[in-house]
Protein backbone atom coordinates (compact mmCIF):
# COMPACT_ATOMS: atom_id res chain seq x y z
CA UNK A 1 0.00 0.00 0.00
CA UNK A 2 1.42 3.37 -0.89
CA UNK A 3 1.86 5.75 1.49
CA UNK A 4 0.33 8.60 0.50
CA UNK A 5 0.61 11.16 3.09
CA UNK A 6 2.97 12.00 6.21
CA UNK A 7 -0.17 11.40 8.85
CA UNK A 8 -0.71 8.17 6.89
CA UNK A 9 2.71 6.98 7.26
CA UNK A 10 3.13 7.75 10.61
CA UNK A 11 -0.63 6.02 11.07
CA UNK A 12 1.20 2.92 9.44
CA UNK A 13 4.63 3.07 11.62
CA UNK A 14 2.74 3.74 14.77
CA UNK A 15 -0.92 2.08 14.75
CA UNK A 16 -0.54 -1.29 12.39
CA UNK A 17 0.74 -4.23 14.45
CA UNK A 18 2.83 -6.17 12.08
CA UNK A 19 3.63 -3.66 9.36
CA UNK A 20 7.24 -2.18 9.50
CA UNK A 21 7.56 1.09 8.32
CA UNK A 22 11.58 2.54 8.64
CA UNK A 23 12.23 5.71 9.80
CA UNK A 24 14.02 5.90 6.31
CA UNK A 25 10.25 5.57 4.41
CA UNK A 26 8.83 8.24 6.92
CA UNK A 27 12.20 11.21 6.45
CA UNK A 28 10.48 11.20 3.23
CA UNK A 29 7.20 12.35 3.84
CA UNK A 30 6.62 16.00 5.88
CA UNK A 31 3.52 17.35 7.08
CA UNK A 32 3.51 20.48 5.29
CA UNK A 33 3.29 18.37 1.69
CA UNK A 34 0.91 19.06 -1.36
CA UNK A 35 -1.76 15.44 -2.04
CA UNK A 36 0.70 15.96 -5.06
CA UNK A 37 4.18 15.81 -3.92
CA UNK A 38 3.27 13.21 -1.58
CA UNK A 39 2.05 10.47 -3.91
CA UNK A 40 5.29 10.98 -6.17
CA UNK A 41 7.06 10.01 -3.19
CA UNK A 42 4.67 7.30 -2.26
CA UNK A 43 5.48 6.51 -6.70
CA UNK A 44 9.03 6.86 -6.04
CA UNK A 45 9.51 4.07 -3.18
CA UNK A 46 6.61 1.91 -4.67
CA UNK A 47 8.81 1.64 -7.60
CA UNK A 48 11.82 1.20 -5.92
CA UNK A 49 10.18 -2.11 -3.91
CA UNK A 50 9.30 -3.14 -6.86
CA UNK A 51 12.75 -2.83 -8.63
CA UNK A 52 14.22 -4.45 -5.92
CA UNK A 53 12.27 -7.24 -5.87
CA UNK A 54 11.85 -8.34 -9.57
CA UNK A 55 14.21 -10.76 -10.09
CA UNK A 56 12.23 -12.96 -7.00
CA UNK A 57 8.79 -11.81 -6.94
CA UNK A 58 5.55 -13.65 -9.44
CA UNK A 59 3.77 -10.62 -9.35
CA UNK A 60 2.51 -7.79 -6.79
CA UNK A 61 -0.35 -6.97 -4.51
CA UNK A 62 -1.68 -3.70 -4.19
CA UNK A 63 -4.41 -1.80 -1.79
CA UNK A 64 -5.25 1.51 -2.94
CA UNK A 65 -5.09 3.90 -0.19
CA UNK A 66 -8.06 6.32 0.27
CA UNK A 67 -9.29 5.12 -3.08
CA UNK A 68 -6.64 6.63 -4.83
CA UNK A 69 -7.50 4.43 -8.05
CA UNK A 70 -5.15 6.75 -10.11
CA UNK A 71 -2.12 6.67 -8.06
CA UNK A 72 -2.33 2.77 -8.07
CA UNK A 73 -2.83 2.99 -12.24
CA UNK A 74 0.19 5.09 -12.59
CA UNK A 75 2.70 2.98 -10.47
CA UNK A 76 1.33 0.11 -12.94
CA UNK A 77 2.19 1.95 -15.50
CA UNK A 78 5.45 2.70 -14.76
CA UNK A 79 6.05 -1.13 -13.68
CA UNK A 80 5.10 -2.33 -16.77
CA UNK A 81 8.23 -0.44 -18.55
CA UNK A 82 10.54 -1.66 -15.88
CA UNK A 83 10.01 -5.36 -16.80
Amino acid sequence: MPLVSYRNALFMKNEMPGIFVPDEVISKYHPDMTREEAETVARSISLSVIRQLKDVADGYYFMTPFNRVSLICDIIEQMEVLS
